[in-house]
């Protein structure tokens, strides 16, 4: 039987194919992890804001004027508008702070206005010229 026998150079050149190879996978799989990871932050559920004893009440239907309704009693949390960011609305309390999604009722909020949010307070808007309302942030502008 022949034995094949290769020259150092065929051998050099093999594994430095090899090697090339390793290192692609390599670069491919840490990239791929990388990806991935960004994906799952994107898709990490927020984290609920602190909720000063608030309670689940909320007004049965919505107001057609565009005014706000209000549960009165328990459960409110007085804050400062400390922040306005792009995509959400930062209130400092005196126990804790309170973040919510930026909607078109948040915008109205300018800073330093004080906000009441909590039991059953909603805030209502038109959002056409037939009269249909919305539901936005739980917030009301005391200011």
């Amino acid at each position: 039987m022949e034995t094949a026998s290769f020259s150092a150079k065929e051998r050099l050149r093999v594994l430095r194919n090899i090697f090339f190879v390793i290192i692609l996978i390599a670069v491919a799989g840490i990239t791929g992890a990388f990806i991935l990871s960004k994906k799952g932050e994107k898709n990490a559920p927020a984290e609920s804001p602190p909720q000063d004893e608030i309670h689940s009440q909320v007004p049965s239907s919505p107001n057609p004027s565009g005014m706000t309704h209000e549960v009165p009693g328990q459960g409110t949390f007085e804050g400062t508008v400390d922040e306005l960011r792009e995509n959400e609305l930062v209130v400092h309390g005196k126990k804790s702070d309170l973040r919510f999604k930026r909607s078109r009722a948040t915008k109205l909020a300018p800073e330093g206005a004080k906000l009441s949010v909590g039991a059953g307070v909603k805030v209502y808007y038109r959002t056409s010229s037939e009269g249909t309302s919305l539901q936005a942030e739980q917030i009301q502008v005391t200011q």
